[in-house]
């Protein structure tokens, strides 16, 4: 069996490189050079990041972030190496995350993989998922970030004597965590609740454990949301705090990406092998959870994911916080499915040979090369979009920096890195920024 299980981890991570190979067409845009503007101001670190909150959002691990911008460098490498090593991060996570719950290595492996290029794949939006620093720190981190969490906190909840490091690194991940975006700020105190009230019958060291990390996870929470930044946001929308427009159209949202993200053939064919293998998770936290839980918070991320920009904005904007929730959906369902399984002994008898479990596998790996993120990048491949973008986006830096003819907007785009690009109108805010930067650096990025 060890060479079935080679076979679809060389089958990952080629389907996987595609997605490394675009980190070298991943360069600044948007917000970078409004940022990149505010850092050549020379304002002091912590001067900028307290302005950020009090004047813009009460995100304070991402605002941190922000102010160490790879743009600063003057260097596109740089800006694409950042990119890569988040990216890269991915499926090192999902493995610690699912070390703790499936405890079979090869199996978390192959788990770790799958689920990272699920999550790129079928992700709304790619670009600003992983290729934009922007995207990057105020949401994928984000989510890695509390992967990392919950992997402590499952860890010492499974075996509560355990303290001293683990408690902290959850603790420290937990209070990080919350302070990326505004849903984080909902979606970590609303899934600690949950844990504590599911929980209150158990040991009372378990209580005391999920209790400390409500109450910090609220506490943190309230330091984003009551932020003065958030407010001053916020009353540049006029049609927020609809509490039934938000509500209608989150669950509208809701049953638009569940029905996207689950309909598609590598998730169920996932979803059936998960059955099989159900069996084998019997001992793990799995067992503890009931499957109707594990199904309302896969189907709930998505909700909060939208339900927190109607609220605050009354539109639902960019698809950032739904690139954020995905990771998470796709643990839960897969919980669910498992839970269910092991419930009511629902086992597939069909594919108890080895040789169809392989097939069903591979035909997933390979659809998906040929399907969604991965299909966009194989079609900018083959036209040769990628090296057009970049030469004519060098080509344009010095233009700008040449003489007063303003910011045009590209001609050549990838579908796979479809971008906020500058406008013909020139009173646009990207052609703004671009303009404020450049005229700054005097210099392009190289």
């Amino acid at each position: 069996m060890n060479r079935y299980r080679t076979l679809i981890v060389v089958l990952l991570v080629i389907a996987f490189l595609p997605f490394c190979y675009v980190c070298l067409y991943a360069l600044p845009y948007a917000d970078d050079f409004c940022i990149g503007w505010e850092l050549m101001q020379g304002k002091p670190l912590l001067t900028s990041i307290a302005d950020q909150y009090l004047y813009w959002n009460g995100r304070y691990t991402s605002d941190v972030l922000i102010n160490l911008h790879p743009i600063a460098t003057g260097s596109l490498a740089v800006y694409s190496l950042v990119v890569f090593i988040s990216l890269l991060a991915t499926p090192f996570v999902y493995y610690l995350f699912l070390q703790v719950v499936v405890k079979q290595r090869a199996a978390a492996v192959i788990a770790s993989l799958l689920f990272t290029l699920l999550y790129f794949n079928y992700m709304p939006q790619l670009a600003e998922g992983i290729y934009w620093y922007g995207g990057v720190v105020n949401y994928h981190l984000g989510a890695l970030a509390l992967l990392l969490q919950l992997r402590f906190f499952i860890q010492l909840y499974t075996n509560a004597e355990r303290k001293g490091i683990s408690y902290g690194f959850s603790l420290l991940l937990l209070i990080l965590s919350v302070g990326f975006n505004e849903v984080a700020a909902l979606l970590i105190p609303l899934f600690y609740a949950v844990v504590f009230a599911y929980s209150y019958k158990g040991a009372i060291a378990s209580r005391r454990l999920v209790a400390i990390h409500l109450v910090l996870a609220v506490m943190a929470a309230c330091f984003v949301v009551l932020s003065p930044g958030n407010a001053t946001r916020l009353g540049q929308f006029s049609n927020h705090y609809d509490l039934l427009n938000s509500f209608t159209k989150s669950a509208g949202q809701t049953l638009r990406f569940s029905g996207t993200w689950l309909f598609t053939y590598p998730v169920l064919v996932c979803s059936i092998l998960t059955m099989h293998y159900a069996p084998m998770l019997r001992g793990s936290i799995l067992a503890k959870v009931d499957w109707r839980i594990a199904l309302a918070g896969a189907f709930g991320v998505i909700f909060i994911a939208a339900f927190v920009p109607y609220f605050a904005t009354g539109i639902l904007g960019q698809h950032r916080t739904m690139n954020y929730v995905y990771p998470f959906f796709i643990l839960l369902w897969f919980m669910a499915v498992v839970c269910f399984a092991n419930r009511y002994a629902f086992h597939i008898a069909l594919i108890k040979a080895k040789h169809v479990k392989v097939v069903l596998l591979v035909s997933a790996i390979m659809l998906m090369q040929v399907s969604s993120n991965i299909s966009a990048i194989y079609r900018d491949l083959r036209f040769n979009t990628f090296a057009k973008y970049k030469a004519e986006y060098i080509a344009r830096q010095q233009q700008i920096l040449n003489g007063p003819n303003g910011v045009k907007p590209l001609v050549h785009m990838p579908n796979s890195l479809a971008i906020t690009d500058a406008s013909y109108d020139s009173s646009y805010w990207v052609n703004g920024c671009m303009q404020l930067y450049y005229t700054s650096a005097k210099v392009p990025l190289r």
